[in-house]
């Protein structure tokens, strides 16, 4: 089991989340399967975006955590199984209707972590996209975010041909099977 690290928190971190989109920006801080969210925040927000099929779960947390707080216990409450065959991230991306990227450009200004972490979806569909060959909808992604939070590895994958592409997520996923974690 791995426990999952958050940027600028420490391991034992308790409490208010200073920053919620700057620590999500190596692992996501919120799982919808385990988080607590009072039911006039819920409606507040208006929950899940019932025309979004991916990311759902996300666009609702970014909805939630940009007009409110959140907090983090230390303690476990679930394990993430990346290893199941056939999880809704493994599908393809081929008729998913994914959440309206631009809709928080509003808070995007005033908020670089967001952007930032806004930018990171926008890379991480884009590869996904032109892993599968869709390549227009991989560069209309690609232009939305801002250059300086592509590093050099994603801008490297950007130039690569979507069959080396395909082939590097093989082999990410069969080094994570090994216990071999590639942060990109």
């Amino acid at each position: 089991m791995q426990k999952p690290t958050y940027r600028n928190l420490n391991d034992d971190f308790t409490g208010i989340i200073p920053d919620f989109f700057g620590c999500s920006l190596i692992n996501h801080i919120a799982w919808t399967s385990v988080l607590a969210v009072p039911r006039e925040v819920f409606d507040t927000t208006g929950g899940f975006s019932e025309n979004v099929t991916h990311p759902e779960d996300t666009e609702m947390w970014i909805k939630i955590a940009t007009r409110y707080t959140v907090a983090l216990g230390s303690s476990y409450t679930a394990i993430y199984n990346f290893e199941v065959p056939q999880s809704l991230s493994k599908r393809n991306m081929e008729g998913r209707r994914l959440m309206d990227f631009t809709a928080f450009m509003t808070f995007e200004k005033e908020n670089p972590s967001l952007k930032a972490f806004i930018d990171s979806l926008r890379l991480e569909y884009a590869l996904k996209f032109r892993a599968e060959g869709n390549i227009s909808k991989s560069n209309e992604l690609y232009r939305q975010a801002e250059k300086t939070n592509v590093s050099m590895p994603k801008a490297i994958l950007f130039k690569t041909p979507p069959f080396v592409l395909r082939a590097l997520l093989k082999t990410k996923r069969w080094l994570f099977k090994k216990g071999i974690h590639i942060p990109f």
